[in-house]
């Protein structure tokens, strides 16, 4: 009841007060949307735990030849099928790269970004389809019949969500491909793929050392640590490298966990710096609120006497202010929470629209964790703003606080509380400036880094060859010559 009566009081005196009102959750809704934000991103992209079964187990594995300085590359096929055979830390390894894949349903054809995978790779990471199977081993056979896993949004949008698509036969690549299976809502493995196909080599065809490279991930046995992993590869590498010296001289293995891939310590290192500024824009509003409230409390010295001269504790004064405080806190995090909402959808838009896209299982949203955030942050905000102005007022003396109001001035103890929250203002404003000054260094630099080549007026462009017409790597071979021929001849063009 008393607390209730307490919140009833606060409502009254804020709106009593509007202009200290306003400013106040202006300060605080602004410190406390930033940090919301803040956590919001840093648990989407460090915190969150990967959507795959047991993701802890998960491994990225990758070459280097450190004699070169190749700190990280991706993995041949023929090393992947040899590290697949012979390693015994791993339940199995799989294998993928991504490209275009051309789909003609039943209108005009499709451009989708799609992943070839290796058999059992959607398996590793616990992925089920909605509908249908995911890729066996006789799927992977060259020559074996053409088979595509489709996404949610491809099933949905171009096929309408038909629920008996499994078993029906599309063009794809210029080939026919059996549909074996649709993937859940959401599932777009291993970046943003849309369907997966079977990734197949000619064994009998080929050249160790040549074609396309892979990302090769896997998954560790129960008991079985990367470090452990880390010395098996490291024999596999060298018994390949002595057998096939020509390919694998100095190739060594790299094993780091999956999703270090994808979100480096770069990245890691810069959304945890991230999380510092806003934290500390947080902490100087809250000392600006603090400075506000110690202003008031001082204004409302009169009023604290006479109710400590009528019966109220000193634990019933300071409880009345923090509950000020309290519902300041939770409304500016209301505000705030909006602030962040509003921020987080231009996130998404912003690396929608840039091409920048982050890998699917990174999803920019305000969820309960950060609901869970924002009331633990609203809570430390109301200590750190509302308790050294609560204890301030509520230990004056009635006889002192009746000479300070007498004089109209205000106690050297407000001052130099007054004046030591100023200070850790500046404090905290200057060390906000450093982080933000090295973040602005460290882009220009990366701006300015030689790359090595010419980039000014360098254009990109991605191609996918329909596998019926260039189904050899000599066609394709040619068909990249001719076209490198035809637009050296383009004007402006070299």
């Amino acid at each position: 009841m008393k607390l209730f009566d307490d919140v009833r009081y606060a409502t009254r005196m804020l709106i009593k007060s509007p202009g200290f009102s306003t400013l106040t959750l202006t300060i605080l809704s602004l410190g406390l949307g930033a940090s919301i934000y803040g956590f919001a991103v840093l648990y989407a992209i460090v915190l969150k735990p990967l959507p795959f079964s047991e993701p802890h187990e998960l491994m990225h594995l990758e070459t280097a030849i450190l004699e070169r300085d190749i700190n990280s590359r991706e993995v041949s096929y023929d090393d992947f099928r040899d590290w697949r055979n012979f390693q015994t830390s791993f339940e199995d390894l799989g294998a993928f790269y991504t490209g275009t894949v051309n789909i003609r349903g039943s209108e005009k054809p499709e451009r989708f970004d799609g992943g070839f995978m290796t058999d059992g790779s959607l398996a590793l990471i616990g992925a089920t389809p909605l509908m249908g199977r995911t890729f066996r081993a006789s799927d992977s056979v060259f020559g074996a019949p053409d088979v595509i896993i489709l996404g949610y949004k491809v099933w949905q949008r171009t096929f309408n969500g038909d629920d008996k698509i499994i078993g029906q036969v599309i063009r794809v690549n210029g080939r026919d491909a059996e549909i074996i299976g649709i993937m859940p809502e959401g599932f777009m493995f291993p970046i943003n793929e849309d369907v997966w196909v079977p990734l197949r080599f000619d064994e009998a065809n080929r050249t160790r050392g040549d074609g396309i490279t892979l990302e090769v991930f896997g998954r560790l046995k129960d008991g079985t640590s990367m470090q452990q992993a880390r010395a098996e590869f490291q024999g596999i590498t060298s018994q390949l490298a002595a057998s096939f010296p020509e390919t694998n001289d100095g190739v060594t293995a790299l094993i780091k966990p999956f999703g270090d891939e994808y979100v480096d310590e770069g990245t890691r290192i810069a959304i945890w710096s991230m999380m510092a500024a806003v934290i500390l824009v947080l902490l100087i509003a809250c000392a600006n609120v603090a400075n506000l409230l110690l202003s008031r409390s001082a204004a409302r010295t009169q009023e604290v006497a006479i109710r400590a001269a009528l019966g109220a504790g000193r634990k019933r004064l300071i409880m009345q202010m923090l509950v000020e405080s309290l519902l300041l806190a939770l409304v500016g995090a209301f505000i705030g929470l909006a602030l962040a909402y509003w921020g987080m959808q231009a996130s998404v838009r912003f690396f929608g629209e840039s091409g920048n896209g982050l890998p699917f299982w990174v999803v920019l949203e305000l969820d309960v964790w950060s609901a869970v955030f924002a009331i633990a942050a609203a809570g430390v905000t109301t200590l750190l703003a509302g308790l050294i102005p609560a204890l301030r007022a509520s230990g004056l003396g009635i006889n002192l606080v009746l000479r300070e109001n007498s004089r109209g001035a205000t106690s050297r103890q407000t001052k130099w509380l007054s004046q030591s929250l100023v200070v850790t203002e500046i404090a905290l404003s200057f060390i906000l400036l450093v982080l933000a000054g090295l973040t602005i260094q460290t882009s220009l630099i990366m701006q300015e880094y030689d790359v090595g080549v010419r980039v000014d007026n360098m254009l990109t462009v991605r191609l996918g060859l329909p596998e019926a017409d260039y189904e050899t790597p000599l066609k394709q071979s040619q068909f990249y010559t001719e076209l490198n021929e035809r637009i050296k001849t383009i004007p402006g063009v070299s």
